[in-house]
């Protein structure tokens, strides 16, 4: 078992969770070998730099009464992946369009049996009728994502973006015209919410 978990500070049973969390990061590493889907520096502290980072959002969703989870550019399945084995209650959709990526997340979402997962090819068509929180982790800035929003969702209750330096993320909302949102200071990074 990961040492990180010990450090998780939160009310989940990580008995219950842990294999299906080393599960993950087994095949993470093994196909990142191949296909780059993290930075090869990031392999070391793999819990720390990806999988803490990614549920540190895991309160603030379990909090909403929005079923629907849309994760843009999902990737290697960050922060999603985490966040869907923690809240089997909510629906999330992994849209990506790189096919060695699309071809990693369709694996591992059926090697692991979430249920609650879905692998959304963008190339081939994605619009989602249903309200939905948005969640993304090193993407693409603020404006980039409200537009891809436009296209693709028909209404997004919330966003939750991972995100990094603080001066950026305000030129990014400056950018977007966003007048009421939130920033809030992660262990690592920080919480851009509107």
């Amino acid at each position: 078992m990961l040492t990180g978990y010990k450090s998780l500070k939160y009310n989940y049973s990580m008995t219950h969770f842990s294999p299906i969390l080393d599960e993950y990061l087994e095949e993470l590493l093994l196909w990142n070998k191949s296909f780059n889907l993290i930075g090869k520096s990031t392999e070391k502290e793999i819990w720390k730099t990806h999988i803490e980072n990614s549920l540190e959002i895991l309160s603030f969703l379990e909090n909403e009464d929005c079923p629907n989870v849309v994760d843009i550019g999902s990737g290697a399945g960050l922060p999603s992946i985490p966040l869907s084995i923690f809240l089997p209650k909510k629906i999330f959709y992994l849209t990506e369009v790189n096919s060695k990526k699309l071809a990693f997340l369709t694996f591992v979402i059926k090697k692991l049996n979430l249920n609650n997962t879905i692998v959304v090819n963008i190339n081939e068509g994605f619009y989602l009728e249903d309200e939905c929180i948005v969640v993304s982790r090193a993407f693409s800035d603020i404006k980039t994502i409200i537009n891809w929003e436009k296209k693709h969702l028909k209404s997004v209750f919330k966003n939750y973006l991972l995100k990094g330096r603080e001066e950026k993320i305000k030129e990014e909302i400056k950018e977007a015209k966003i007048e009421k949102y939130e920033i809030i200071n992660l262990n690592r990074g920080r919480l851009v919410i509107f």
